[in-house]
């Protein structure tokens, strides 16, 4: 089923900022953009992580996301100021 173009927000031209683009996809999704789809090949060479994934429980997951949402921040921002609060006043 296609999703009411008209009811979308019309997608940049061009990104000013890296930080511009992933507050765009952070609330878009690119299933209402098909007309910018375009088949690429691509070779990706991945180096080992140095850093540990972590699993969010699913309630926690959308607290966090609304709580970045309203401060105007990524997920990952969001999560990041939290995470160097609590260590800072944890080593005090």
């Amino acid at each position: 089923m296609e999703r009411n173009k008209s009811k979308r927000d019309p997608l940049p031209e061009r990104f000013e900022t890296i930080d511009a683009f992933t507050k765009f996809w952070d609330t878009h999704d690119t299933e209402d953009y098909p007309e910018a789809w375009r088949e690429v090949k691509a070779r990706i060479k991945m180096k080992a992580r140095r850093y540990p994934r972590i699993v969010l429980e699913p309630a926690l997951a959308r607290q966090l996301d609304k709580r970045a949402r309203a401060q105007d921040l990524s997920l990952n921002q969001l999560v990041n100021q939290l995470l160097k609060e609590t260590l800072r006043h944890a080593t005090r």
